[in-house]
């Protein structure tokens, strides 16, 4: 039963990551891209306290050592203020095509940054790993390798983005 449980979260993760920038790009022509970052923000918020019970998180916040929250708030801001913001703002100037992709980028940082910092094993896996994502990056700057490259200002925010996610 378990195992089912599990194949139904990966497939509604799948379909709702895949979705994810085409929705948020129809939301652009409606919401700012602060109001966006508000909303999602909101809206994880109330999911989190609804699912795991504000009283217990506050709870379990008040017996967090003073150094580590301030780790937890500087976390929060970047991967919860910063990254959407800038992933928001570029999605507000690019296509959801190129926004889906640019996004993928995300895990090549934290490739990257897993060798470089906590000096993770650089696998044969990694390594095909960043060739497809690269690839894949290349072949949409490039429109099919018909045009030269062709990076819009919304690509870099996308590409910003998945940068301080990965941090």
């Amino acid at each position: 039963k378990s195992k089912l449980l599990g194949w139904i979260g990966v497939v509604l993760l799948i379909v709702a990551g895949s979705t994810y920038p085409s929705f948020g790009k129809k939301l652009t022509t409606a919401f700012s891209p602060v109001s966006l970052l508000f909303l999602s923000e909101f809206l994880g918020g109330i999911f989190v306290a609804i699912w795991f019970g504000a009283i217990p998180i506050i709870r379990k916040w008040r017996k967090v050592k003073k150094n580590k929250k301030k780790l937890f708030i500087f976390s929060s801001l970047l991967n919860g203020v910063i990254a959407p913001l800038l992933w928001f703002i570029g999605l507000s100037s690019t296509s959801a095509v190129n926004a889906e992709l640019f996004s993928r980028t995300e895990m090549l940082f934290m490739i990257l940054l897993g060798v470089i910092v906590i000096h993770e094993k650089f696998t044969k896996q990694h390594v095909f790993s960043l060739s497809v994502i690269l690839f894949g990056i290349t072949y949409v700057a490039l429109r099919g390798f018909t045009e030269t490259v062709n990076i819009a200002t919304g690509d870099i925010l996308i590409v910003s983005s998945s940068l301080v996610y990965a941090l």
